[in-house]
């Protein structure tokens, strides 16, 4: 029951991710490289990760739920998002295939103004946006052993969440259970 309600959960978390993602699509690029939007997205979906790690423990007919029990219900319902937004990466990828080369470019052109707006030396503006660029590019070039690479980083952070929620979605059975109206 309790992985039925994680599976219904992950998929809820999925689709408003998505819907989030698809929202900062139509903003544009622009929108999309700056860095506050980018805390500000990854905040609001930590805020739903908590809150709906927290509904589980309101899963009906529940008396007791383990830690492991929690945890692994947690994993559950973060990995679901995680395999519907690359699809859907995937998905928008395909449809817009310049979109990658235009974020590329936005946050370059962010980054350079932003250095020049504190004075930063050329040389350094040079080689930071070298680094930006390599990074981009080994981004581009995904090997399969990169993309092993990738889940478990992501199953190693989805893990670490399940360990510390699974803290405070945990139920333990109570103390007096409940016998009906038995008088003393």
């Amino acid at each position: 029951m309790l992985n039925k309600k994680a599976l219904q959960l992950g998929l809820m978390l999925g689709g408003i991710s998505i819907l989030l993602s698809i929202l900062l699509y139509l903003m544009g690029v622009g929108i999309m490289t700056n860095w506050y939007v980018g805390i500000a997205f990854g905040l609001v979906i930590l805020a739903l990760y908590i809150i709906f790690s927290l509904r589980l423990k309101k899963t009906p007919g529940l008396d007791h739920i383990s830690y492991w029990q929690a945890f692994f219900a947690i994993v559950i319902m973060v990995v679901i998002p995680g395999i519907l937004n690359a699809g859907y990466q995937r998905t928008i990828n395909y449809l817009d295939p310049h979109l990658m080369e235009n974020i590329e470019n936005a946050t370059i052109q962010k980054t350079t103004s932003f250095m020049e707006s504190f004075g930063a030396p050329q040389d350094k503006i040079d080689k930071t946006i070298d680094d930006m660029q390599a990074k981009f590019e080994e981004a581009k070039n995904v090997t399969p052993a990169g993309m092993v690479k990738d889940i478990c980083k992501s199953l190693a952070m989805y893990a670490v969440f399940g360990f510390i929620m699974a803290i405070f979605v945990r139920k333990s059975p109570p103390v007096f259970p409940e016998s009906g109206n038995q008088q003393p």
